[in-house]
């Protein structure tokens, strides 16, 4: 890394500086902020630093006229109430409901999807090809497209459907017959059968279920010529601008315009137009890199968070996690399907000899339509590669670009939004996919930038455009003496290298952006900060000092590039950030194209005695570490929650009542109203995944990785069983057949 510094880091959008701010503008614009925050009960403690990310704006200064959001809501609507009483936190090995609700398991882990396959055993004996209809491990983020009796789709279908799933990650210990890997003599992985059914269970199911109207149970159609996989092998193909680089050239595929398989497939998102968006997180973590396994001492920031990041590889794990690529080579291999997770280059030979740039192939929004099991899944570059935790749709509206928004899931990671080039046109003829070419593969990607620095108490946000002619990219590209040369004249790198464009041009670092959910009554977004143990609370310092950072281990890729660790900011107020928070954006003239935003946080998490506790939870509604969020018809807000719960409680699945961005959020005024528990998940399970049916009688919920032996049953909501835990889907419905959360009527 270059000893100059990065002066392109304090970049907007235009190349300019930002202005600076001395002490005593912080100190003012603190204090003013501190005036108009609501006094939160037991506040009176907290530093005006701390405060100063408390602080919610208001509409002043909004730009622009009133775009394609719409108003917020119907003009004097009343905001939804609950109709559920309170979940208590728990440590039980089941699902855990509001009384009046009762769940069963829909689709768990190894459940075949075909009439030809044998019910799952769960003793790990079945043959690992078989999860090409099997389910996969992980249930993570999903989407109900309904379907009439005519098998087309129909946004107000609830009896038939699809149910896309995605299978984020596995547990080898529950998928194995010994529950232990198989290992030669030396210690390395042996079984051929065992990596292919890893490889399998990860991706995405596609399922038609039905509901049966006499007791209101979804059950899978396991004939339905819609039921599929897609896995670590299908074939996939590379659209937009990265297409063709040289960036995405293997030996598999010469002139980078195919693939294999998705990975890591945490969030979702769908379309206007009726297909599936499933998006890879995690997929620096499955590739092996011999320069660093043969020498210990390159697994540090220097060698695999940055040398190998700037090169576009992605390995994060220096053998891969799962060590796939140990059985490159093995006598029963077919088509290089374990020698692809090896990026290692070869000496003397090119990009298309091997697979130096196969982890270049993944870390992308990838979009499948639900009613053609045929039809290869594509890889939409234009949306960036990074740690897509999901990708939201904005409202659609004809004559409007398309807008998706989406999240980078990783400690000192940035918030992205993609507007199309081509503006959008309801029932647009041809096959969807192709649909999808001609909003998803031209347009500007965008990052955010979260300012507070605007004396009059406003908190505003820019979108700053990723493309080769920003100024800061420019300058950071041209300098020889940048650790960026040469790497963004072109489009293609720049969205292959998405997070180093992102720091480059002052995009704000935030505590892990997860979920994402866009408002349906006003248009406004929503993000999960799920935590961030790597944010440094540097207590005694002033604002601008702890801006500068301290010395320390800076492990995060963004730290190492800037050269410093990053304190408390206000959109990232607490540092180190234990339990998270939900912020919401309001985009100018409420246009999702806009290019300024005002913003604020909704809610902290905290446990109800946390020295934190700013947004007053109480015992019915404390939670950390919050993740999943979703938007239902009626208006309520869904938050699901992985990671540390106060208590040592399981993980959750709240409601919130939204309100809208300058309203002061949730406090201890107002949450025994808006924020309520519904749900606690069975051992060391996270909750993650959310859909219901349009007229809000089923909802479906996914339970991943649970650890005790839950689910052993249909019963969501009973325990003593003794089997090995399987991750599942689960129907949630109301005994009486009413509407889940609230009994309002959809916006």
């Amino acid at each position: 890394m270059s000893e100059k510094p990065l002066s392109t880091q304090s970049a907007h959008s235009d190349g300019s500086a930002k202005r600076a701010v001395t002490q005593e503008q912080m100190t003012a614009w603190i204090e003013q902020l501190v005036s108009r925050r609501r006094v939160l009960a037991g506040a009176t403690t907290l530093g005006l630093a701390g405060l100063a990310g408390l602080v919610l704006g208001g509409r002043e200064g909004d730009e622009g006229t009133t775009g394609p959001a719409g108003p917020a809501g119907p003009p004097g609507s009343a905001p939804p109430e609950f109709n559920f009483k309170v979940v208590s936190l728990n440590t039980h090995d089941k699902v855990t409901l509001p009384e009046g609700h009762s769940a069963h398991v829909l689709y768990a882990y190894g459940d075949p999807i075909s009439p030809e396959l044998d019910d799952y055993s769960n003793m790990g004996t079945e043959p690992g090809l078989e999860w090409d209809q099997r389910a996969g491990d992980h249930h993570d983020g999903m989407h109900f497209f309904g379907l009439n009796e005519n098998g087309e789709l129909d946004p107000n279908a609830s009896n038939r459907g699809i149910l896309c799933i995605n299978h984020e990650n596995i547990t080898q210990s529950l998928m194995h017959e010994s529950a232990e890997v198989s290992r030669d003599a030396n210690g390395v992985r042996n079984s051929v059968d065992e990596v292919r059914k890893e490889q399998r269970a990860h991706g995405v199911s596609c399922t038609e279920i039905v509901r049966d109207e006499a007791t209101g149970q979804f059950t899978v159609v396991k004939d339905s010529p819609y039921n599929r996989r897609i896995t670590a092998l299908t074939p996939v193909e590379l659209h937009g601008p990265a297409a063709g680089s040289s960036w995405l050239q293997t030996k598999h595929s010469p002139d980078g315009l195919n693939g294999r398989g998705t990975l890591n497939n945490c969030a979702h998102g769908y379309t206007p137009w009726g297909t599936y968006l499933t998006c890879e997180e995690n997929y620096d973590l499955y590739f092996r890199d011999e320069r660093t396994v043969a020498d210990e001492t390159k697994e540090v920031p220097a060698e695999i968070g940055h040398a190998n990041y700037l090169a576009g590889i992605g390995v994060r794990v220096a053998g891969g996690l799962y060590e796939w690529a140990t059985l490159a080579g093995h006598a029963d291999e077919n088509d290089d399907e374990f020698s692809r997770f090896n990026v290692t280059p070869m000496p003397g030979r090119s990009a298309t000899d091997d697979y130096r740039n196969e982890g270049n192939q993944f870390g992308y929004v990838v979009e499948i339509d639900p009613l053609e099991p045929q039809a290869a899944p594509r890889k939409r570059t234009a949306l960036g590669r990074f740690a897509h935790e999901g990708v939201w749709p904005a409202k659609a509206v004809d004559g409007h670009p398309v807008v998706f928004y989406m999240g980078d899931d990783d400690q000192m990671q940035f918030i992205y939004k993609f507007v199309s080039a081509a503006t959008y046109r309801a029932g647009s003829a041809g096959m969807p996919l192709d649909t999808g070419n001609a909003y998803m593969d031209d347009g500007t990607l965008y990052v955010a930038c979260f300012d507070a620095d605007d004396l009059t108490g406003r908190q505003t946000g820019a979108w700053i455009p990723l493309r080769p002619d920003n100024p800061g990219l420019e300058a950071a590209s041209g300098d020889a003496q940048s650790p960026f040369y040469g790497l963004f004249g072109s489009e293609a790198s720049i969205l292959i290298h998405t997070r180093a464009a992102a720091f480059v041009v002052g995009a704000t670092p935030m505590d892990r952006p997860e979920w994402g959910a866009v408002n349906p009554m006003n248009g406004e977004i929503y993000f999960t900060l799920t935590n961030n143990s790597d944010r440094r609370g540097f207590e005694a310092a002033g604002p601008l000092a702890r801006a500068a950072g301290d010395q320390g281990s800076r492990d995060e890729v963004t730290e190492f590039l800037a050269d410093r660790e990053f304190g408390e900011v206000p959109a990232n107020p607490r540092g180190p950030n234990r339990d998270g928070h939900v912020i919401r954006l309001r985009e100018n003239g409420n246009d999702p194209a806009a290019l300024g935003f005002a913003w604020d946080i909704f809610v902290f998490g905290s446990a109800a005695d946390g020295d934190s506790n700013f947004s007053g939870l109480t015992a019915d509604n404390e939670f950390g570490s919050c993740d999943g969020l979703w938007f239902d018809a009626a208006g309520l807000l869904w938050i699901q929650t992985d990671g540390s719960q106060p208590g040592g409680n399981h993980d959750q699945m709240l409601a919130a009542v939204p309100g809208e961005v300058g309203d002061g959020g949730i406090d201890a005024g107002n949450n025994d109203v808006s924020l309520r528990r519904f749900l606690v998940g069975p051992i060391r399970c996270e909750v993650t995944g959310i859909d219901m049916t349009p007229d809000r009688r089923s909802m479906f919920v996914n339970i991943q990785h649970p650890r005790g032996h839950w689910p052993e049953g249909s019963d969501a909501t009973m325990a003593g069983a003794t089997g090995r835990a399987r991750s599942a889907t689960i129907v949630i419905t109301r005994n009486d057949g009413g509407p889940i959360g609230t009994d309002g009527m959809d916006g």
